[in-house]
């Protein structure tokens, strides 16, 4: 998964993050890179994809960071986050995120 997120990144100019549903991020490319193993907070972004099992676009830090812990140091400027589902369960998540606010996801 790692390659994979890797060569995605690089083609979209883009950056990719995994996290389980425990919100430990497996998979990450760029900033995120650093980051694998470590966990995510339970009121960020990936969390309420997790549990609302639902696609997120947030762009510039709307309404769907307002709560998160990581808020006032994310340097993330757009991410489109995709719950990865196995049947009705969702079992992670899998983020597009742009790191240059002159780079947005649509």
């Amino acid at each position: 998964m790692q390659n994979l997120a890797g060569t995605v990144a690089s083609i979209m100019n883009i950056e990719v993050a995994i996290a389980d549903k425990n919100l430990t991020r497996i998979v990450g490319t760029g900033d995120f890179y650093e980051r694998i193993d470590g966990e995510c907070p339970d009121d960020s972004l990936f969390a309420t994809v997790i549990e609302s099992g639902i696609l997120i676009v947030n762009l510039t830090r709307n309404e769907h960071c307002a709560q998160c812990s990581f808020r006032d140091s994310c340097a993330e400027f757009a991410n489109m986050s995709y719950p990865i589902k196995n049947e009705d369960e969702t079992i992670g998540v899998i983020s597009f995120a742009s790191f240059d606010e002159n780079r947005g996801i649509s």
